[in-house]
C-alpha cells in the first residue's frame, strides 16, 4: 500500500472508492478516462472454484456500455482466453497473466507478450506442481498461460504448511520463477521485471497517453498483485515484495500514470476478503489501523452524514482549502503530476472528454 505520506497525498487512498465518488466524478470533468479493472474480487465475486468465477449479468452490461464512453481495460492474473471468456465483451483490453499477455480488440494496435521464451518451462513447472499437490485435499493447479496458479482456499488449515513446505523446497530447486500471492492462491511467473505496474505503463505508452496533461486513469482491483498497479499512481515502483494471504487494495488513478502530466486519486475499493474479515483481521466495518469507517474520516474528523459533504481534513466541500473542491478550483489540492508536454501524435488533438481510443 502507500506510505504515510502518500495517503496524504492521494487523499482517497485506504478507504472505499464508492466512498469518494463524487472526488472522483470531479476529478473526470473535462478529462480523458482510461479505466483499467481486475477481475477475480472486483468484477466477479470470489469463489471457492475458480472455474465458476462467474460475473453478474448486470456487470457485463455496464462493461458492454463502457467502451462507448471511454477506453476501457481488465487486468487480470488468469489467461487471456481465459477472461476473454470470462467476460464475453468486444472492444476492451484484455491484459492476462498479471499483464504478462496483452491483447486489444481486432481493430487495435494493442498487442503484447512478455517472456514468451519461459512458455515451455512453465508447462513443465505445471505438471511439477500437479504432482506436487496430489495428496493435498482442496489444493488444486490452475494454467494461465504465463503463470501457474497454485489454490488452496478449499484447504483445511491443517494442511497449508505442508503444501507451503513442498512449494519452499521445489523452488529452491529451481531457477527462473518469481513466487507470487493473493487471497488463497500461490502464482508462479517468470523471474522478470513485469507485472501490472508494467502492464499500465505499456498501455499509456501504447494508447499514446503518457505524455498527456489531460487523461485520468482509474485502476480498479482488490488484491496484492493490484498493488503493482496503484504504485504507477503513488509515485513509486511498480514492484512489491510477495507474503502470503490476501492484502488489502482497491482503487488508483492518475493523469498519465507514466509520466504525464494531470492529477490523481488512489482508494481502496475493498478492505475485505471472502472469509468475512479484511486482510488484516479487523472486522469490515473498521478501516486498515482498525478505525470505523461510518463516522470518522481517515484523519479521525468527524463526518456530519457519511457522505462526501466534507473532505479528509473535515472542510466542508464548499469552502476554500476543501480537498473535494472541483478539479482546478482554488481548494483543489490533489497532487499533480509533473506536466510533460503533449505528445506530437495525431491523438493529441482530440477534445477531451469523449473517447474510447480503441475506436
Amino acid at each position: 500500500m502507500c506510505s504515510a505520506e502518500e495517503r496524504r497525498l492521494h487523499p482517497c487512498a485506504g478507504n472505499s472508492a464508492l466512498h469518494h465518488f463524487g472526488e472522483i466524478s470531479r476529478s473526470l470533468e473535462g478529462r480523458l478516462l482510461l479505466l483499467l479493472l481486475d477481475y477475480d474480487g472486483t468484477l466477479a465475486p470470489i469463489v471457492n472454484d475458480p472455474s465458476k468465477a462467474f460475473m453478474p449479468d448486470a456487470t457485463r452490461h455496464v462493461l458492454e456500455e463502457l467502451p462507448k464512453y471511454c477506453t476501457t481495460g481488465v487486468i487480470t492474473g488468469r489467461s487471456v482466453e481465459k477472461i476473454t471468456a470470462f467476460v464475453g465483451v468486444d472492444n476492451l483490453i484484455y491484459a492476462g497473466s498479471h499483464g504478462f499477455d496483452i491483447v486489444g480488440p481486432d481493430s487495435s494496435h494493442i498487442r503484447h507478450q512478455v517472456a514468451a521464451e519461459h512458455l515451455p518451462r512453465l508447462s513443465v513447472l505445471r505438471q511439477q506442481l500437479e504432482e506436487l499437490i496430489v495428496d493435498i485435499p482442496g489444493a488444486s493447479v490452475e494454467d494461465n498461460l504465463f503463470a501457474v496458479t497454485v489454490h488452496y482456499r478449499n484447504c483445511s488449515e491443517e494442511h497449508v504448511p505442508l503444501l507451503f513446505a513442498r512449494l519452499d523446497r521445489m523452488l529452491s530447486a529451481q531457477e527462473g520463477f518469481r513466487r507470487g500471492s493473493g487471497k488463497k492462491v500461490v502464482e508462479l511467473r517468470p523471474d522478470v521485471a513485469w507485472n501490472k505496474g508494467h502492464a499500465v505503463r505499456w498501455l499509456l505508452d501504447a494508447l499514446h497517453l503518457s505524455q498527456r496533461s489531460d487523461v485520468f486513469t482509474l485502476y480498479l482491483g482488490d488484491d496484492t498483485t493490484d498493488e503493482d498497479a496503484f504504485r504507477v499512481f503513488c509515485g513509486g515502483e511498480s514492484e512489491t515484495a510477495s507474503s502470503d494471504g490476501g492484502s488489502s487494495t482497491g482503487s488508483s488513478g492518475g493523469g498519465g500514470g507514466g509520466g504525464g502530466g494531470g492529477s490523481g486519486v488512489g482508494a481502496d475499493d475493498d478492505d475485505d476478503d471472502i472469509d468475512g474479515e479484511d486482510v488484516d483481521g479487523a472486522p469490515l466495518d473498521e478501516d486498515l489501523d482498525g478505525e470505523p469507517l461510518d463516522g470518522e474520516d481517515i484523519d479521525g474528523a468527524p463526518l456530519n452524514d457519511g457522505d462526501d459533504d466534507e473532505d479528509i481534513d473535515g472542510v466542508p466541500l464548499d469552502e476554500p482549502g476543501g480537498k473535494g473542491a472541483p478539479a482546478g478550483g482554488p481548494g483543489a489540492r490533489r497532487r499533480a503530476l509533473p506536466p510533460e508536454p503533449q505528445s506530437s501524435d495525431s491523438e493529441g488533438d482530440e477534445a477531451p472528454g469523449r473517447i474510447n481510443l480503441l475506436g
